[in-house]
């Protein structure tokens, strides 16, 4: 899938500059963090009736772990949070709007790319090669809205399902209008309004 279509437009508003401080929250005049544990962002742009969501974390958020190994802890600990980023349902909730996911895509980064290179090898083989000093978890959803006028809201149980994820920095564009909001374990919805 590609990436969001109306990413560009979202970057191009500076949705975050000035929103993201009258939220409180330390930015740093670009639209994408830096890699900060704890942290993670949702883009959300609804372009006619197709909505993109991106979610981008710090593998430790996620994971428990952002370096590679072939521990089977860590793979298995991948393969379950492969599947619960998978369950979109569970992570997404919409007000109104009757959207139906269309397609999806979750992607490891680093871990992925070394894990696939290095299939066989142990962690020992790996310490003379260059491993990634930290890694990211990118999931891409893409819904299809029949009625996109009359979504007006957003629940997002990411900080619930991962306590790693101990804020969440949302950026979006629906309907013509544009915000951010900081997430958390307790307040999980953003309204478009």
């Amino acid at each position: 899938m590609h990436r969001l279509r109306g990413l560009t437009l979202l970057l191009a508003l500076g949705v975050s500059a000035g929103l993201i401080h009258a939220e409180g929250a330390h930015h740093q005049g670009h639209s994408h963090q830096a890699h900060v544990h704890g942290k993670a962002e949702l883009l959300v742009v609804l372009e006619g009736q197709q909505l993109d969501i991106e979610l981008r974390s710090p593998a430790v958020n996620v994971l428990g772990f952002e370096h590679y190994t072939d521990s089977p802890e860590h793979q298995a600990q991948m393969t379950k949070v492969k599947a619960a980023l998978t369950e979109a349902g569970g992570l997404f909730y919409f007000g109104a709007g009757a959207c139906w996911l269309l397609d999806q895509r979750i992607d490891f980064g680093a871990l992925a790319k070394v894990d696939d290179d290095h299939k066989g090898h142990s962690d020992s083989d790996l310490a003379a090669e260059e491993k990634p000093e930290h890694s990211d978890v990118q999931a891409y959803y893409q819904y299809r809205c029949e009625q996109p006028d009359k979504l007006d809201s957003l629940t997002a149980d990411i900080p619930v399902i991962f306590p790693g994820v101990e804020s969440l920095q949302v950026e979006w564009i629906v309907n013509g209008r544009q915000g951010a909001s900081v997430l958390d374990a307790r307040r999980r919805d953003v309204s478009f309004r």
